[in-house]
C-alpha cells in the first residue's frame, strides 16, 4: 500500500472482518477531525427544516467492487450504515421517526419496495454496480439504480411527507473502487433525496443534497468508517439547519 492509496485487498479484508466494528474507532476519529473531509451542495437550509425527520430509505451502492466483496459483508456494511446515522441523529437532538410508523405512510401513499432489497446493473462503461437497502430503509421503486444525475424520483414520497409533516430523507453513499489502480472512493454522484413538508404539511417539496467533491478514503481507513464520516457530515448539516 502507497501514499493515500487503500487496496482493493484491503478493502474486502476490512470488510470480512465486518464489525470488527469497534476497531474503527481510531480510524473515524482521524477522518471526523477533519471538518471539511465532506461537504454538501445544491440545497438551501429551509429544505432541512420540519417538524420530525424520516430515513425512508438508505441505499449503498458499489460500483466497480471486486469479486471477493462477498454480498454478506456488503449487507453487513449498510446494516452498520444506516445504524450509526439513526444513532448520529438522536445524538444530534433530531431522532428519526420509528421505522412502523413512517412505513405505515410509505404504504399508504403507495410505496413499493424493491424485491430482495437488493438491485444490481452495468454502466454504460461496462462496470458493475450493486445496491443494497438497509432492512428498516430499504430499497424503493424508482430509487433503485444510482443517481449519476442530480434527479429526484423521490417526489413520488410526497403523500407521505405531507401526512407525516416531516422531512423525509434517503441517503445514497455510492463507493467507486478503482478499475487499474488501488483506491476506493467516494464518488460525487452520491446523493441524498429530499422531502421537505411545508404549510404544516399541506404540501411537500423534493430536493437533492450532492457532495462537492469524491473523496478518496484514505488509506488504511476500513468502509464502515467511511460510511461513518458520510454520516456524521449528513448529520452535522441537518443539525445546523433545525
Amino acid at each position: 500500500m502507497s501514499g493515500t492509496g487503500f487496496s482493493r485487498r484491503g478493502a474486502v479484508g476490512a470488510l470480512a472482518a465486518g464489525g470488527a466494528a469497534l476497531a474503527l474507532a481510531g480510524a473515524l476519529r482521524g477522518i471526523e477531525a477533519d471538518a471539511a473531509v465532506i461537504r454538501f451542495t445544491g440545497f438551501a437550509p429551509h429544505q432541512l427544516h420540519a417538524r420530525a425527520i424520516g430515513v425512508a430509505s438508505y441505499r449503498l451502492t458499489f460500483l466497480g467492487a471486486p469479486r471477493g466483496l462477498a454480498g454478506k459483508a456488503m449487507r453487513d456494511l449498510v446494516e452498520e450504515a444506516h445504524a450509526d446515522l439513526v444513532r448520529r441523529l438522536a445524538a444530534a437532538g433530531r431522532p428519526p421517526l420509528e421505522r412502523a410508523e413512517l412505513a405505515r405512510a410509505l404504504r399508504r401513499g403507495g410505496t413499493r419496495l424493491v424485491p430482495g432489497n437488493r438491485a444490481a446493473g452495468t454502466q454504460g462503461s461496462g462496470r458493475r454496480w450493486v445496491s443494497l437497502g438497509a432492512a428498516a430503509a430499504p430499497l424503493l421503486r424508482d430509487m433503485e439504480t444510482p443517481q449519476l444525475h442530480p434527479t429526484n424520483p423521490f417526489a413520488n414520497l410526497a403523500g407521505a411527507a405531507r401526512s407525516l409533516d416531516a422531512l423525509l430523507i434517503a441517503p445514497q453513499p455510492l463507493f467507486a473502487f478503482a478499475s487499474l489502480c488501488r483506491g476506493v472512493t467516494l464518488a460525487d454522484s452520491t446523493r441524498v433525496a429530499l422531502l421537505t413538508p411545508f404549510d404544516a404539511g399541506r404540501s411537500a417539496v423534493g430536493g437533492m443534497m450532492a457532495i462537492e467533491d469524491a473523496w478518496r478514503v484514505p488509506d488504511n481507513v476500513p468502509l464502515a468508517a467511511a460510511c461513518a464520516a458520510f454520516n456524521a457530515a449528513l448529520v452535522a448539516e441537518l443539525a445546523s439547519a433545525r
